[in-house]
């Protein structure tokens, strides 16, 4: 896991931002802006959801600490660890979510609500159409 984090997944999320960056005024770039955003919303609603029962005693957030001793190679200090493994666990939500989630066309309703499904009237881009778009015009 550290390998692939270390020489892919972050390279991938820093030329992904350079993109968007570079041409954040156009649609495919705000897709992404917008699935990432909707992504990490999704992953806070999820835990949301997932609290009561992390309060009754299921170790439901336990995988995150492991995550972060898997991706440092070390389990102290545990707030780096901790770190780490959430900051992972909300970036892979908005992976997914660039991966899988359609977006709402800009005709009224917000894109970012559109990303999580309320109100998908199916007439979105798939995120991944987006960066397709979006290479395709930076090369």
């Amino acid at each position: 896991m550290k390998p692939f984090a270390c020489y892919v997944y972050l390279p991938a999320i820093v030329l992904l931002g350079v993109l968007g960056w570079r041409h954040r005024r156009s649609l495919p770039a705000q897709w992404i802006i917008y699935g990432t955003i909707g992504g990490i919303v999704a992953a806070v609603a999820y835990d949301l959801f997932r609290l009561p029962f992390v309060l009754g005693g299921a170790p439901l957030f336990k995988p995150f600490a492991g995550f972060g001793e898997l991706l440092l190679g070390q389990s102290e200090p545990r707030w780096l660890i901790q770190s780490v493994g959430w900051s992972y666990h909300f970036s892979n939500g908005a992976a997914l979510e660039l991966c899988f989630g359609d977006l709402v066309e800009a005709d009224g309703q917000s894109p970012i609500l559109g990303s999580c499904g309320v109100g998908f009237d199916g007439r979105g881009a798939a995120a991944h159409d987006a960066l397709h778009e979006l290479l395709r015009h930076t090369v």
